[in-house]
């Protein structure tokens, strides 16, 4: 299990009856409920474990989109292709569970229990903290004020502030 905001999945290969000689093993991300490229970056690749050496690590880069999850979401890292003697042992497949961060539910959840919203009856997952922020809040500026270029003020002189007003 790994939070999403933890950005990285960690899994541990080990090497079991024996640690002469040099073996491998090649191992590969699978979609689940979690989507490659969209929660995490997919990967290949393989391990190599010298002699004497029984562990070896995997990581997978988990993507935080900033988006309110409603469930957790999951990935499979599959070892294939055993090397140098070497054959998979009894597990040779494992389910990485990316969980939803709980602040962000708990946040969510709170507000909408303060406005008296139903949650479970609204659709807050279709868009990351940004889009969503970005669709309810709107930019109005004054009629009398002028924008400037980009890399200078904004409203000049005494014109009165940039009025920003909140959609529901």
């Amino acid at each position: 299990r790994v939070r999403e905001s933890q950005r990285v999945a960690v899994l541990e290969v080990e090497r079991k009856r024996g640690v002469q000689g040099a073996v491998s093993v090649g191992w590969r991300t699978a979609d689940g409920t979690a989507l490659a490229s969209r929660d995490y970056v997919p990967g290949r690749g393989r391990l190599t474990f010298a002699p004497g050496v029984t562990r070896a690590a995997i990581e997978v880069e988990i993507i935080d989109d900033g988006a309110y999850d409603l469930a957790d979401e999951s990935f499979a890292v599959v070892l294939d292709e055993p090397g140098g003697g070497a054959s998979l042992g009894e597990i040779g497949r494992a389910v990485v569970v990316i969980e939803s961060d709980d602040e962000r539910r708990a946040l969510v959840k709170q507000v909408a229990s303060l406005m008296s919203l139903n949650v479970d009856a609204m659709q807050l997952a279709g868009a990351s903290w940004r889009e969503q922020l970005a669709e309810a809040v709107t930019f109005e500026p004054p009629r009398q004020a002028t924008a400037r270029a980009l890399d200078g003020p904004l409203l000049g002189g005494a014109s009165p502030p940039a009025a920003l007003s909140l959609s529901c």
